[in-house]
């Protein structure tokens, strides 16, 4: 899906549109910093990992807190 954008969005459009039997009407286009405030603004969003599988970095944001 990633790789689709090389292309232009129009074709990530075909791509999810044809993945998906949906037809898109309207996309918003935004860079990844826009999109995380866009989560952030909505609530966020919580990750449960299971015990054994954290990593010790995940996300490189210094405004994250540390683990257990």
């Amino acid at each position: 899906m990633t790789h689709t954008g090389l292309y232009g969005v129009d074709t990530t459009e075909q791509t999810i549109e044809d993945l998906l039997g949906i037809e898109i009407n309207y996309y918003a286009r935004v860079n990844f910093s826009s999109l995380v405030n866009l989560v952030d603004a909505l609530g966020g969003i919580n990750i449960y990992v299971e015990k054994g599988m954290a990593v010790d970095t995940f996300y490189a944001n210094s405004t994250l807190k540390g683990g257990p």
